[in-house]
């Protein structure tokens, strides 16, 4: 409860400081790249370790199948990446910082701060300042 304000307070104010300047697509186009970069080390770390280790190794195949069967396998269906958008952009704001909804509450305060960004600057200024100490 205490992390979502901190977390939209960090990310509109670190947003709206940076202005008009091209230095906001710089830090976004590093901060994608790096996002990526990091995921294909997870997952090429993730891939030596269970291909060295490889867990599971010396059970009998039936220990698998009935743990598949007896288990409560989650059911997906065709339209996952249509789910997945519908719960990033929330219906209303307030519900997705009551219920932590970090995806949503971080596109929302990702365009709130480009959005304090265009202001002048005074306004800005002052904006920028609130946010951050309310952080503080």
């Amino acid at each position: 409860m205490l992390v979502t304000p901190l977390v939209a307070t960090s990310i509109i104010g670190a947003i709206a400081r940076f202005g008009e300047d091209s230095s906001l697509k710089r830090l976004s186009f590093k901060t994608i790249l790096i996002y990526f970069f990091t995921t294909v080390c997870a997952l090429g770390c993730g891939l030596l370790v269970v291909n060295f280790i490889r867990p599971g190794e010396g059970y009998p195949q039936e220990y698998f199948t009935t743990a598949i069967t007896t288990s409560a396998a989650p059911s997906f269906s065709k339209n996952i990446l249509q789910q997945f958008l519908l719960q990033v952009v929330p219906k209303n704001i307030f519900y997705a910082f009551a219920h932590g909804q970090m995806m949503a509450i971080i596109l929302f305060s990702t365009f709130f701060g480009i959005a304090l960004s265009q202001i002048d600057q005074e306004k800005r200024l002052l904006f920028s300042r609130f946010f951050y100490f309310l952080v503080v």
